[in-house]
Formats: structure tokens, sequence, C-alpha cells
């Protein structure tokens, strides 16, 4: 199935809202889901050039937590 959503599972000790937020802090919008899940939903005008940005944000806000 081709979908253009991505769920992104975190750590249980990272509560998604406050990753949500460090997220749009960089610019980068995702729905905070229940227990420990974030969403993103790609569109046709996200560049593979902005997904690899997001790639790099969520690397470095992984780096935060250890």
């Amino acid at each position: 199935v081709d979908s253009n959503i991505i769920i992104f599972h975190l750590r249980e000790d990272i509560a998604s809202p406050a990753f949500a937020q460090q997220l749009e802090a960089s610019g980068i919008l995702a729905f905070a889901l229940d227990a420990g899940q974030v969403r993103f939903v790609l569109h046709r005008d996200i560049s593979a050039e902005m997904v690899n940005y997001v790639c790099q944000q969520l690397s470095a806000l992984q780096a935060n937590y250890g």
C-alpha cells in the first residue's frame, strides 16, 4: 500500500507532544499521537532536500535525548 503518512516511534521516556514542539521550532510540522508516536504527512510539494532536512533534525533531536 502506498502512503504519504509516516509514523515515527519514540522511546518510552520521550513525550510525543514535546518532541513535536521541538520539531516545530525547526520548521517541521508533525502531529503528536498517543503513546510516543509522531505522525508526518508528506505532500507532493515536499522535495528530497526537505526530507533530508527532516532526517538531519531528527538525528539532532535524538542526540539531545542521549
